[in-house]
């Protein structure tokens, strides 16, 4: 295994790629590796420790072999800069708030099309904010028309704005607005969301609520005023 803290703070590491031996990402393994922009982890690699990735924050795309069946809390914590992420099909256990601190998160991929093993991830994921932020980050060509994940956010569609948007997770919520599933709850609680909105420091949340109202309902809404 790679073991606890290998890499801790080595801030000039850009590239890695881990040998083929190697079955456990341990704690903290490239824990502040702001550097590293590119990272190839071999099949075989079946667990992924707490904090093992944590505020690698020049890492834009990553993708998970199918073989890791174990990703542990906080391991990609303030991964900021991290846009796409490629997870196995059949992950076994991944734990809570696995997207912490990803602010620039759009999409999630998994290593074997279909929208079933997207479902069944769907369904074995317990949380109800990661349930959001996982059927959001899939959603595409791919899986717009899933049995499960569309009425589900439907139906929670203004839950998981305001998940979003309090979780500062910018690109999930920029994505989030374009899709049509989410036009018409959005439109009809706006007042209260961009109250509610206005009320936090995060002024590209805001600007792309007011750019949402106004392509979608046209015009100015007489509450567009943001507090700096």
């Amino acid at each position: 295994k790679l073991n606890n803290w290998t890499f801790e703070q080595c801030r000039q590491l850009k590239s890695v790629t881990v040998g083929s031996g190697i079955r456990e990402i341990s704690v903290g393994a490239f824990l502040n590796c702001r550097s590293l922009t590119q990272l190839v982890l071999p099949a075989g690699v079946e667990r992924i420790d707490e904090h093992a990735f944590e505020n690698c924050t020049g890492l834009q795309e990553l993708a998970l072999p199918d073989s890791v069946s174990n990703i542990r809390r906080g391991a990609f914590y303030n991964c900021d800069g991290l846009r796409t992420i490629t997870l196995p099909a059949e992950l076994d256990f991944k734990a809570p708030d696995l997207f912490m601190g990803c602010s620039s998160l759009s999409e999630v991929r998994l290593t074997r099309p279909g929208t079933s093993y997207a479902d069944q991830m769907f369904r074995e994921t317990s949380k109800f904010e990661d349930k959001l932020i996982l059927a959001i980050g899939l959603m595409g060509p791919a899986y717009e028309h899933s049995a499960v994940m569309v009425p589900y956010l439907s139906q929670y569609a203004r839950q998981a704005a305001e998940l979003l948007a309090d979780s500062g997770m910018d690109a999930m919520f920029a994505k989030f607005l374009k899709l049509p599933l989410a036009r018409q709850e959005l439109l009809s609680c706006y007042g209260e969301l961009f109250e509610k909105v206005n009320r936090q420091s995060n002024m590209k949340i805001k600007l792309l609520l007011m750019k949402f109202h106004q392509d979608n309902a046209g015009g100015t809404y007489a509450q567009n005023e943001f507090t700096l």
